[in-house]
């Protein structure tokens, strides 16, 4: 379990940004230990997606415009993931 980005293998997916996800969960005795430099300059850590399990977005308030902005991400994933 970690925060992070989630790779693929595509190296950019059309329509789509690299975006940090606050948990995921991940099978880590297979997953290659990989790093991903953010927007920002930062180095993160990068799970490739054959090995993600389940991800968790983490808000301090439940807002409608929040639960929006992670319903749009999570069908972003899901794009990937199909």
């Amino acid at each position: 379990m970690c925060k992070g980005y989630i790779v693929t293998r595509e190296p950019k997916v059309e329509g789509t940004s690299i975006e940090e996800w606050d948990v995921i969960i991940y099978d880590a005795m297979e997953a290659p230990i990989l790093f991903v430099r953010d927007p920002d300059g930062e180095d993160k850590r990068g799970i490739p997606i054959e090995h993600v399990k389940a991800v968790i977005e983490v808000n301090a308030t439940l807002t409608k415009i929040n639960a929006a902005k992670v319903h749009e991400k999570l069908s972003k994933l899901k794009e990937l993931l199909d």
